[in-house]
Order: C-alpha cells, then structure tokens, then sequence
C-alpha cells in the first residue's frame, strides 16, 4: 500500500537522507524523458536511422556516424534546461548528499540561486572537492553536461554503451558510498522512470546493499504514477513506496520542515555556537571527550591515554607539559615531535586538558578525516567575536600536513589568532615534509625516555590509582618499595615505546603483542592481522572495509568485537558519515604484527592487490588510505620488486587520477629506475591532468640533471643545453614557490653540476644568494647543508 507525501516527508529527514534523483525529477523542467531524448537526438543527427534500441546503442551509432562532438553538442542543447518548480528549493534542504542520473544542472542551478554552496562530482578527477565537508556533494553518475572529453576534459558524458562501459568502477565507488550513507541514514529514490532500465538496475542494486548489512527500511521510492502491482514487487523487494511528484513532495517537505522548527541552510551556525553543525558532527570536543568512559585496560595495553583516562586520573604528567603550556600561551602553536610510542599523544591531551580548565575552548581534529581549513578559519573568527580562545589539537599532522599549513597561513593573516594550534608528528616524517615557516621556526618539543620525575610520578600512580592497580601485574606488589623503583628505572633508561605494559613486564614488547595474536583462534587471527595490516599500510581501517576484504557477514561483527576486545576496537566517532573506525590500540602495534605476519614480500603484495580492488575512493578514509598506502613505510615502499611497485602505484593513480602525492610517485618510480624517456611522459600527463606544482617542476629539474649526467653520447655543448634548462626551472621555482625549500636544494644541485661541468663558478654564486636570503625566512635546517656545500666549492675555485 502506498504511503502518503507527508509520511515520506516525515521519514525523509534531509540532514540523515542521501537522495537519488531519476529524469522524472527534470521531465517537469522541460527535460527530455530517456526515450524522448534518444528519439531526439536521432531526428537531429540522422533521421534515416530506423533502430528499436536503447540510448546507448543509439548514441553509440550516432557516435560512429557524425562524431562524438556532434552528439554531445545536441545533447547539452536538449538537456540545458532551467530549473520550474519544486526542483528550485530542492538543494535548500541540507541533504546528506545527492545522487543523480542526470545530465543536465538543474540541481547545481537551484543551489546556486539559493546561495547553497555545492561540489559535483562527475569522476574520479572531482573527488578533491569532497574535502571542503562544509559543501553538497553532488554526484553525477552518468556525468554532466559541463564536461566532455570531447572538449578536453578529464570527466564524460555517460550517453554510449562503451562509456557504461569504462565507468563500472565508478559506479561501483558511488554505490558503495551510497551504502554507507544508507548504514548511518536513509536513500530517497525520486523520479525513478519506469522506463529507464540503467535507474531500475540501480534500484537492484541499492536493495542489495541494504540486504548486505542487514537493515531494512533503509529505501523509500517516490514514483509519479505506477500500477498497484508495480508498487506490490518493489514493496516486497524493502522498499517503501509512495505515489506523487516531486513537487508536491517539496512543498510538503517545506511543511514539515517549518513545524518542526528544522534548518535548511547547509552551512548555517547558531547563535552563540563556535563550530558549524558540518565542523561538530566530524571534531571530537573536548568537553564531551572527558565523559566518554574508556576501560583503563585498553590503556594500559599500548592505546593512548583518552581525554576519560586523563581526567580520571589514570596518567602521570609528563614533564614536557608545562613547557608546551608556556609555548602556546607565548606562540599560540607548538609541536610535539618523536618516534612512535614515545607518548606525543597523550602528552599533547594532557596539555589540552590544563588548557581547558583555563576556559580555553578545547577540540581535537580526527586524522581519518580531511582537514576542513576555511572551516576552523572561520573559527577563529567566531572565537575573536566572541572575545574566546580556543585549541586545536592536530594529533599526527603529517597525515594532512598541506591543510594545516594553510590554515596555519589563514591564522598567520588573520588581524588577531584567537585558535591555538597544537600538533603531533612523528620524526621520520616531519623531516622530509614541506612545512608552514612558522612550524619550522618555533623549535619542536621532543619528549625522551622517563626522566627521575616522571619515573617516581608513575610509581605513586600504580601505587594509588585503583583502575592501574588492576591491571598491573601482581608480582610487582610483591616488591619492596626501593625495588619497584629500581625496576620502573631499569625498564624506562632506554627511548622504550611507553606503554605501562611494556613497562610494568619484563617481556619484550613484540613477545607481549605476538603471544596476545597467538591466543587467538584462527578466524580471529585473521581479522586482527588484516586490520593491523590496514592500519599498518593504509594508515586506518573501518567496518566496511574490513568486511569487503574478507568477505564476512554483517552478523559477524558482534562476535568479531566481543572476541577481540582489548585487542581492537570499533570507534563510533564517525558513525555522522556511517563509517566505523577500527583500529588497533596502537600504530606501533599495528607495525609489529605487520611485519611479523606479512613478511613474505608475496603475501603482502596480495594484501596490497586485494586492498585497491576494495578500496573506494569516494569514502574518505578509503581516499585517505590510498594516499597512506604511499606514504607509510610497510606501504609501497615494502614492495621490493620495481615492476610490481610500478603497477601498484598506476593502479593507485587511476583510482585517485587528481591527487598531487600519487603523480609524484609515479613520476618517481621512473626517474629513478633510469628511464628517461617514460619518466617525461609520465611527468607531462601528470601536469596536463592535475597541474604543474612545486615537486612536480623539481622532477623536471632534476630529469634533465640526470640526463646531462647519466646519457651516453652527448656532447659538452648538449649537457650544458640540458643544465641550462634546469637551471631556468629552478629560477621558475624560487620565483613561484619561494616558500617551498626543495626549490632552493635544486638549485644548489644545479648550480654544483654546472660547476662540474664547466668550471664557471657564477651559478654558484647566485645560488649562495637565493639560499642564504631564503634562509632568513624560512629557518629549513636542510638549507644549511646545502648552502655550505655550495660555500664549499666557491671556496675552492680559484677564480672566485
């Protein structure tokens, strides 16, 4: 039985509803209808053609005929309509996305008469608008008609069968993210053509997803008209259907929504909120961290200290505390940088918990998400308005290191900082990153082994907290107080990964992670090493993700966390965008069991196979993964072979074609097996498809030092061709990226080789400039290498 318009609209909370829209939403607009617009373009184009098909077929043929420009042409010019109707306050409503079939723009021109700001995503190549949160997403499954690759364009027009045919992939991205915003809220289908059979394939396969992780009620279908039967098979297929048009859905949408006193502004902020509604519902808040109990095991076992375990009193200070307290009152931006499991994070909490009892406003951004920059500039704004403070912790910043320097930037310009900044990084990475001058600049905190203090602290800890005094073994009771002392200072003289377990045992840490994996029944191990794995490699795992990869039934996932419990666990931090985080209790963990389960180099290259076939690009954590698995060091960088990193890294590339970090390692792979001429061709694709930026001219650089240096058969003259062309791309470089180090490091190798090969020390002398007034401004350690290497040699030459 049909439901009524104002049921649906009731069910169809926006804020929690991801919509699918059909060509009956734009047949009122004055759109072409599927057939209607097949029949069309064949009176336009080749009225001879006399074919029973469907579009694609047709527009195939039509495509061999009179070329593809003149289809699309046609095209735009029936599918460009202006939007009439309930469509105009359609994106007023703050949907959790939107999904379309759709050619033509009618959804982007009703928001942007409504002042909504949108992203439409068409390919792989727009998924980098999805980082802006605060934005409607909107996903244009067969394309739209603002690109073509016609016109030289990176998206398509969906319209023959062999452009459904290059497109599975990405259509099977967007159902899955579909079936996330299903997992955590509802799916919409409107105007669903009874004659489209690509919609109706979709309908399936959204039926089957919602079968998959066990829910029902999930899926409502506005149809304009369908006989009873009709509406009997999808009702029988979960689906709840109601009969009606968009219009009157819209105006009883409106209804509802003005009785329920509900906002319809995307981005909207109330009075007297800091964050938006978009910023809260992805930010863990401090004030609301220190009431969510945390067992005091998971703690001890190697996770971080929680904002919980904090104010329960279940840490000792460190010593660095006070320190980073007086840094941020003085520069408003501190660093905490050293290895894994040195305790940065829970050092850093800490801090951010004497902050907040100072009526600092206190958030801590979650690194599986992007880094939302103009969001947390606005802020600072709000917090200057409001005469406030307040704290952001950025906890492992290496992970989305080019977000924080511009928002750094932003704060940098703003007429007065009100949001503190503080962050965590990891040693090995922080070097080799590009980095806001104002980080560089501030000299980071590098906390080291237990000091006296912090040893007798930890003692007075297990000897009075009565959550410690559980979980540390008994035998150390059993001691004398001068031996507990002794023992505490024995196990903490070396840079130890500070867990209170490790700390407490005698046992090496890899023993106590590879006994605990060993306990484990064999299905469970299985699941503990590939999510450890995931964490290792890709830098995060969730549910999803996990379940897709090893083929496991949403009925599992009670057993699977009840069993591993203490082992890993299941965040519900994310669940606003339906993603469930599952990490170890620590990354260093996560290593251990990694190299230790995946030491054969096949073993993790299957790992690593399996893991990009499931990956989804269009789900942030699974984007953000991608990106790890170049970046982490059990990641690509495992994979020994040359050959099969190569093929992993195009794989990568083609499912994230418009991100910077992947062309860079493509590029590289190339230049640094010596092969020149593939090198250069991968380069220009990467410039043409995502733009030339600041590593991308070093690869050019650098291509023709090593061609000047590594080619047979040149003579003098031509070396010094290819070095005068690297050197006009450093002069490009320093005068476009002038704030980027690398830049200058070019030049001094370029200057050196021309040095080299000439014995004209001019170079030289123009590179000591640029550095050395660089320097002044940039404080990069590395700078200085390079600029004694430079002083070095004009020391030497006789002629200067």
């Amino acid at each position: 039985m049909s439901n009524s318009l104002s049921e649906l609209a009731r069910w169809a909370d926006p804020a929690s509803t991801a919509v699918l829209l059909g060509a009956g939403v734009s047949i009122p607009s004055g759109a072409p209808s599927w057939t209607a617009l097949k029949d069309q373009l064949v009176r336009r184009l080749d009225p001879n053609l006399k074919l029973d098909a469907d579009l694609p077929l047709v527009s195939e043929i039509l495509e061999r005929q009179v070329g593809r420009r003149a289809l699309i042409e046609e095209t735009i010019k029936l599918v460009d309509v202006e939007p009439i109707g309930g469509i105009r306050s359609f994106p007023k409503f703050p949907w959790k996305s939107i999904y379309t079939t759709n050619y033509d723009r009618l959804i982007e021109k009703s928001a942007e008469a409504a002042g909504i700001e949108y992203a439409t995503i068409r390919s792989r190549f727009d998924l980098p608008a999805l980082e802006q949160r605060s934005l409607l997403p909107i996903f244009k499954l067969h394309g739209c008609i603002s690109q073509d690759r016609v016109f030289g364009d990176s998206s398509s027009l969906i319209l023959t069968k062999g452009d459904y045919r290059k497109v599975r992939s990405w259509k099977e991205d967007l159902l899955r993210r579909m079936q996330i915003d299903m997992e955590s809220g509802k799916v919409l289908i409107l105007g669903h053509s009874l004659t489209d059979p690509h919609l109706d394939e979709m309908v399936d396969e959204i039926v089957t997803l919602q079968d998959e992780i066990g829910l029902r009620n999930r899926v409502a279908i506005l149809l304009f008209s369908a006989p009873r039967e009709i509406q009997e098979m999808y009702e029988s297929r979960g689906i709840s259907v109601t009969v009606g048009d968009i219009d009157a859905f819209v105006a009883e949408l409106s209804r509802s929504a003005q009785q329920s006193g509900a906002r319809s502004a995307l981005s909207e902020t109330a009075l007297g909120e800091i964050l938006s509604d978009t910023l809260a519902a992805i930010t863990v808040d401090v004030g609301d961290a220190v009431r969510l109990a945390t067992p005091a095991r998971r703690m001890f076992s190697g996770a971080p200290a929680s904002y919980y375990d904090i104010a329960q009193g279940r840490t000792f200070e460190r010593d660095g505390v006070n320190e980073l307290l007086v840094r941020l009152r003085r520069d408003k931006v501190a660093v905490v940088l050293g290895a894994a499991g040195l305790g940065k994070t829970t050092m850093g909490r800490q801090v951010a918990l004497r902050r907040r009892s100072e009526g600092v406003r206190v958030w801590e951004h979650r690194p599986d998400l992007p880094l939302d920059v103009n969001e947390w500039a606005r802020v600072n704004g709000r917090l200057v308005d409001g005469d406030l403070r307040g704290l952001l912790v950025l906890d492992n910043i290496t992970s989305y290191q080019r977000a924080a320097n511009d928002l750094l930037r932003l704060l940098d310009r703003a007429p007065d900082q009100r949001l503190e900044i503080l962050a965590t990084a990891e040693r090995h990475r922080w070097s080799r990153l590009i980095k806001n001058p104002r980080l560089v600049q501030l000299e980071p905190f590098r906390p080291r082994r237990l000091s006296a203090g912090e040893v007798s602290r930890l003692l007075v800890l297990s000897r009075e907290s009565e959550d410690i005094r559980q979980v540390v073994p008994s035998e150390f009771y059993s001691l004398s107080d001068r031996q507990q002392r002794a023992f505490l200072e024995r196990q903490c003289k070396s840079d130890i990964f500070i867990c209170l377990r490790n700390i407490f045992f005698s046992t090496g840490f890899d023993s106590i992670v590879l006994e605990e994996y060993s306990a484990l029944e064999g299905d469970l191990q299985e699941v503990y090493r590939v999510v450890a794995a995931i964490e290792a490699i890709c830098g995060g795992s969730h549910r999803q993700l996990v379940l897709r990869l090893l083929d496991l039934d949403y009925r599992q996932i009670g057993d699977i966390l009840d069993d591993l419990t203490g082992l890993m666990a299941e965040s519900s931090m994310n669940t606003v965008d339906g993603i469930y985080v599952w990490r170890t209790r620590h990354p260093e963990i996560a290593d251990i069991i990694t190299r230790y389960k995946y030491a054969d180099p096949a073993e993790h290259l299957d790992l690593v196979r399996d893991l990009i076939e499931c990956l989804r690009p269009t789900v942030d954590i699974e984007k953000n993964a991608i990106r790890g698995l170049c970046n982490n060091p059990l990641g690509i960088d495992f994979i020994r072979d040359g050959a099969e990193r190569l093929a992993v890294i195009e794989a990568l590339v083609e499912k994230l074609p418009q991100d910077h970090v992947l062309r860079h390692r493509l590029v590289r792979e190339f230049v640094r097996s010596g092969s020149f001429a593939e090198a250069e061709q991968v380069l220009e694709k990467a410039i043409n498809d995502v733009g030339l930026d600041p590593p991308l001219l070093r690869y050019r650089i650098e291509l023709n030092r090593l061609r000047a240096q590594a080619t047979t058969g040149l003579m003098q003259e031509d070396r010094e061709a290819l070095l005068r062309w690297a050197w006009s791309g450093c002069q490009t470089a320093i005068s476009q990226y002038s704030e980027n180090w690398y830049s200058y490091r070019s030049l001094a190798e370029v200057a050196i080789d021309w040095h080299s090969l000439t014995g004209d020390p001019s170079w030289l002398d123009v590179a000591h400039t640029e550095i050395a007034t660089a320097q002044e401004r940039l404080y990069e350690p590395e700078l200085d290498r390079h600029l004694q290497r430079v002083d070095s040699l004009r020391a030497s030459d006789p002629s200067t």
